[in-house]
């Protein structure tokens, strides 16, 4: 399974995150020009595929640290915190990917008046790892 497709099927398997929104609206890569929040749009900024050691009886294995960036959409910036604390809190406690979250952002959109919230994670995936 993909790091993308792995990825949806946390956020969308997460009672908390779909409390908040539908997971039709979790999108990877490219959103709607004209999507309706609440959403969550998703991309890879950064890849690095060095090898790496683990510290387990497997010995040398081959993991990818990716850099992800993920935006909560919400009409208000209060719902946009919200949804973006589910989404922190799914993904932390994720097990089989490691998400680390390394800063956070807020933004506002005028044209829409999208408020959102943006989270940057590092996460270890190997792409072995079914």
């Amino acid at each position: 399974m993909s790091f993308e497709s792995q990825t949806l099927a946390v956020l969308a398997g997460d009672a908390g995150v779909t409390a908040l929104m539908s997971s039709a609206d979790m999108y990877f890569g490219t959103a709607p020009q004209n999507a309706d929040a609440p959403f969550i749009h998703m991309q890879k900024t950064f890849t690095d595929s060095g090898p790496t050691l683990d510290n387990g009886d497997s010995g040398a294995s081959r993991l990818d640290n990716i850099e992800l960036q993920l935006t909560a959409y919400q009409t208000t910036y209060s719902k946009a915190n919200a949804l973006a604390l589910a989404v922190r809190e799914a993904l932390e406690a994720e097990n089989n990917l490691r998400f680390i979250l390394k800063d956070s952002f807020t933004s506002f959109d005028d044209q829409p008046g999208l408020h959102g919230q943006i989270l940057l994670f590092s996460c270890w995936y190997s792409s072995t790892t079914s």
